[in-house]
């Protein structure tokens, strides 16, 4: 998040796809960005060329400055509740999809967004891809919840996150059932895919989990 503007903000890489690389995200410290951290990233464009994704902004190509490590201030989580989406509209719309055109046409366009939904599932189902390729995982992860009465269950990104995943069976779970601690309730960053079949497909990209 720009904290001076206060917008969101998504560094992407020089490619087409916008892929970051270890070597373009690690900190001057030579450490890489945390949750919670307050980095300061160097930015080469000051607009997004993508309608779809207005918040992208390519990397200057200069290491990021890490400002402050640690438990996130008062401030800051007051910040964030202010800025949650209350639903049930997601990016627009309450289904799984929207249209590219869609996205610069709205009130406040968006393809990042940040919720706080009250009961969070998270669903391990077989991936598909697995059995016709035989490397790829054998599972992949979905984040069920209700957002203002509307259900979602998008796809979740989190590498960070999936990790503590790669045991777990098929079937859904709670959040303390895959090692949340307990009435904890996390953010998660939303996102919106790039276009593919006509169609820009919503995601989980982060979940984030408040401080003790």
């Amino acid at each position: 998040m720009d904290r001076k503007r206060g917008q969101w903000l998504r560094p992407v890489g020089m490619t087409d796809e916008g892929e970051l690389y270890p070597t373009q995200y690690r900190l001057s410290d030579c450490s890489e960005p945390e949750p919670w951290d307050i980095i300061e990233v160097p930015l080469y464009e000051t607009v997004s060329r993508k309608p779809h994704h207005p918040e992208d902004r390519k990397i200057a190509g200069t290491p990021w400055g890490l400002i402050e490590r640690g438990s996130p201030t008062r401030t800051l989580l007051r910040t964030l509740e202010n800025v949650c989406a209350s639903g049930p509209d997601l990016f627009g719309c309450t289904g799984k999809r929207t249209l590219p055109a869609a996205i610069p046409k709205q009130k406040n366009p968006a393809s990042l967004t940040l919720i706080r939904p009250a009961e969070t599932r998270i669903k391990v189902e077989p991936n598909p891809q697995y059995l016709t390729i035989g490397e790829l995982p054998s599972h992949r992860y979905r984040v069920r919840f209700f957002l203002n009465g509307a259900l979602y269950e998008l796809p979740l990104t989190d590498t960070r996150f999936k990790k503590r995943l790669r045991y777990f069976d098929t079937g859904y779970y709670t959040l303390s059932e895959v090692g949340l601690p307990p009435g904890k309730i996390p953010y998660l960053v939303c996102s919106l895919g790039e276009p593919y079949k006509g169609y820009c497909y919503k995601l989980v990209a982060t979940v984030l989990m408040p401080p003790d």
